[in-house]
């Protein structure tokens, strides 16, 4: 299944809360996937990677939408990130982490990446978060 299921004191009654989230391994192979599409370097357009990533991102999202813990989709985002400005930075040639060339806004706005915690947000609470990050 790749959920994990961890029982915590919850906060608030005095009895216990059922935690489920996606298990470390499934974060793994998420990774590991997301490795293959997203080179390090390439002549691929920009459009087409983001494309395949939002429809693997975004079904790994919708699959563990039940889960209650944010922080495992909060550090899938800041991966896709990462690495899709790896992608760009080194296409450009350039020789920094390219956090000012392609800021957050800009790779949502202009190309299209989905923000992962935003669109699994949208999907817990979907009223103000409609458009599921875009």
């Amino acid at each position: 299944m790749g959920y994990r299921f961890a029982r915590r004191k919850s906060r608030s009654t005095s009895g216990q809360a059922l935690l489920l989230y996606p298990s470390p391994k499934a974060c793994k192979r998420i990774r590991e996937r997301l490795r293959a599409i997203i080179p390090n370097r390439g002549n691929r357009q920009p459009a087409d990677l983001v494309a395949e990533v939002n429809r693997v991102v975004e079904g790994w999202v919708r699959y563990f939408s039940r889960s209650n813990r944010k922080q495992p989709f909060k550090a899938l985002g800041d991966f896709v990130k990462h690495r899709v400005r790896k992608y760009l930075t080194r296409r450009r040639g350039l020789r920094n982490r390219g956090t000012r060339s392609y800021p957050d806004a800009w790779l949502r706005t202009v190309l299209g990446l989905t923000s992962v915690y935003h669109f699994y947000t949208g999907l817990r609470y979907p009223e103000p978060y409609a458009h599921g990050g875009r």
